[in-house]
């Protein structure tokens, strides 16, 4: 976390940064940067658009 609504998560290919919002049990994502420049030459297009796809599609619920 680096502050109170932006977090950082490390991956092999380099560092995303989201901003996120936690409302009662729901917490949605917002990538700010993908620093990934993709692996083997790639653009890193590919993780920029599964990142966007899983993360910011929906709202996480906590399940008791």
């Amino acid at each position: 976390m680096i502050d109170t609504d932006t977090v950082v998560a490390t991956d092999p290919c380099g560092p995303i940064t989201y901003d996120y919002a936690l409302d009662a049990d729901q917490l949605t994502l917002d990538m700010v940067s993908d620093e990934c420049q993709g692996f083997a030459g790639d653009s890193g297009e590919e993780d920029l658009i599964a990142q966007t796809v899983i993360f910011e599609t929906a709202p996480f619920t906590k399940i008791e």
